[in-house]
């Protein structure tokens, strides 16, 4: 049974090497049971553990029904990931990698973005995001170049001592 697609807190994997057991995040559901999407380096799956090894982009591209996001994932958060997700109003980033380009774009009801991880924030990373108002960013490495372009309403950025680059 560890090497059928399975479906854990709104995101659908696929198991990669079942004895090592390892999977991949290839896809999100699309109905009103992913309101909160919880992305993590570890799923359950039939009571045995599964190591998340990557995160594909487009996975919940254009996915109405996410409202919130907290992402504890050990690797990168890929390009378009929520792309076009305009139903998510909150998120937290605590990965261990970076939030790669165009992750959020278009993301237009977020109002709040925690970002504890230790990679960069690159670049376009919320552009469009238009409803965000405050950003907390302790990441470790840098905010890249038009990383909240577009971010008409955000009047509050709190920058941890960790933040190396801003662009």
């Amino acid at each position: 049974f560890l090497n059928h697609l399975f479906a854990v807190n709104g995101i659908y994997y696929v198991p990669l090497n079942p004895s090592d057991r390892t999977c991949e995040a290839i896809d999100c559901v699309y109905d009103e049971t992913a309101s909160i999407i919880n992305l993590s380096s570890i799923v359950p799956y039939r009571g045995i553990t599964m190591n998340v090894q990557k995160v594909q982009p487009y996975i919940c591209y254009n996915n109405k029904y996410i409202k919130s996001l907290y992402c504890e994932y050990n690797g990168n958060i890929e390009n378009n990931t929520f792309y076009g997700c305009t139903g998510i109003t909150s998120i937290v980033c605590n990965n261990s990698g970076d939030v790669e380009q165009d992750a959020f774009k278009g993301c237009t009801s977020i109002t709040g973005v925690e970002c504890n991880n230790d990679g960069d924030i690159q670049q376009n990373t919320f552009n469009g995001c238009t409803s965000i108002t405050k950003v907390i960013c302790n990441n470790s490495g840098a905010i890249g170049d038009n990383a909240f372009s577009g971010c008409k309403l955000l009047d509050n950025i709190v920058l941890g001592n960790r933040v190396k680059n801003i662009g």
